[in-house]
């Protein structure tokens, strides 16, 4: 992620940048842009869209062999990245395993799914590899459980965390090829244990992380599968499908905005101070979801009380959860997009020796990875953009969601005046962490 110092260093980039205002009329800007856009919301679309669908167009349908051969491309690439982590060298600077995992498919593969909708659901290798193996025995496995309703998303949110902590505090554990091998092949082991417990829809809904995680990207793609028909409707639309109705997709959605978050603050004067009261990093991670929350939920109470509405803070708190979602993955995007265009060319050089052996099969081993691809005015501007872009699109789909959950658009409208602070909050706290100064902490 891009910091800044005074005078502001990309320390990314090894470059300088100092704003041409100060860093509080950014903030103030950044807000006044997140106000004006709720009053054109709210002229514009006022009470007319409070029933009303939003528009979709079948493009054309996914030809099952093309569908299968990506399909088993993925798998390809999952058993590829286990081998190499555990034939490879160690180095995770010359082993491919860890690039692609990390930055190509966490990264890269979210990103994309933002483009061209949730193909993860028809391309997943673990359940390609079920699919295959219920098609070799000619039966379909029967669940040997019935799943409890009260887990809802947890199983998903619970393995969530767990990569999230080895990405961050493993200590550089996690990115050891061969521990990194170990990582798939003991998550695909337990999501076979899901799915024979479970059930393949209802765990590969229920508890593969990556199915809900690029499911949430995949929502606000204008590009919609179904029975592999392919629809376009208008971008961030798909949020407003389905109404949530469980408090994990709340905290999974809240985890992934508080995770960017804590990794933009963990080498900041800021976290130093939280890390020296607190001193342990496990306990800062998992909590920090869980003050989102209740800062959620404050806002939440403030609307009850306000509309004087018959539904509770729960209920409430769950019907605009997913209007959230635009503000969390906005947030990633622009903490980890410098990532992808920096560390992803590694994969130039990583393509002719693969596994560090010394090959030079494209000819291309001696590339140098070009860290000044983009300056750092230019990723600072991005950030700030992408930040007020969906916190816009957060205001945009509550108005919508409040003219559906209230009687009136007097109502509607009262209701948003809170979520409206809530977003100004959100946008002023992001950009003001994308440019604290960084430190090294002892």
């Amino acid at each position: 992620m891009l910091t800044f110092l005074s005078p502001i260093f990309a320390h990314a980039f090894g470059q300088t940048y100092t704003l041409p205002v100060p860093l509080w009329l950014f903030l103030y800007g950044g807000a006044a842009v997140v106000i004006l856009s709720f009053v054109v919301v709210v002229f514009f679309v006022g009470s007319k869209q409070a029933n009303s669908q939003y528009p979709e167009r079948l493009v054309g349908t996914l030809l099952p062999l093309l569908i299968r051969i990506i399909a088993w491309l993925s798998v390809l690439m999952y058993v590829l990245t286990i081998l190499a982590g555990i034939m490879g060298t160690q180095s995770f600077t010359d082993n491919i395993s860890p690039t692609i995992f990390w930055v190509y498919f966490l990264i890269a593969f979210a990103y994309l799914t933002i483009l061209i909708g949730n193909i993860w659901l028809l391309i997943n290798p673990l359940k390609v590899l079920f699919e295959q193996l219920e098609s070799w025995m000619g039966k379909k496995f029967q669940p040997r459980f019935h799943y409890p309703e009260r887990l809802g998303y947890f199983p998903a949110l619970a393995f969530y965390f767990g990569f999230v902590w080895l990405e961050l505090l493993s200590q550089g554990w996690s990115i050891v090829p061969s521990n990194l091998s170990l990582i798939l092949i003991g998550y695909g082991l337990l999501t076979i244990c899901g799915t024979l417990a479970y059930g393949k829809e209802v765990w590969f809904r229920y508890g593969d992380f990556f199915s809900v995680f690029f499911g949430l990207f995949g929502r606000i793609s204008p590009v919609k599968y179904v029975d592999r028909k392919m629809y376009l409707r208008p971008p961030f639309v798909g949020l407003l499908d389905e109404d949530s109705h469980d408090i994990s997709v709340l905290l999974f959605v809240l985890f992934i905005l508080s995770t960017t978050s804590f990794d933009g603050l963990r080498e900041t004067s800021v976290y130093n101070k939280v890390f020296n009261l607190v001193g342990n990093e496990t306990v800062i991670l998992f909590v920090s979801p869980l003050i989102f929350l209740a800062i959620y939920f404050l806002f939440m109470y403030i609307i009850k009380r306000m509309v004087k509405t018959e539904y509770s803070i729960t209920g409430l708190a769950l019907r605009f959860s997913l209007t959230l979602v635009p503000i969390a993955i906005a947030y990633h995007i622009a903490h980890y997009f410098t990532m992808l265009l920096i560390q992803g060319q590694t994969i130039i050089k990583l393509i002719s020796d693969p596994l560090g052996m010394g090959w030079n099969l494209f000819h291309s081993v001696n590339y140098t990875v070009n860290p000044g691809v983009i300056n750092a005015a230019t990723v600072w501007y991005v950030e700030v953009t992408l930040i007020i872009i969906g916190h816009i699109a957060a205001v945009y789909l509550a108005h919508l969601v409040a003219l559906k959950s209230f009687p009136s658009a007097k109502k509607a409208l009262l209701s948003q005046y809170p979520i409206l602070a809530l977003m100004v909050v959100y946008t002023m706290v992001s950009l003001w962490i994308i440019a604290q100064p960084i430190i090294v902490r002892g």
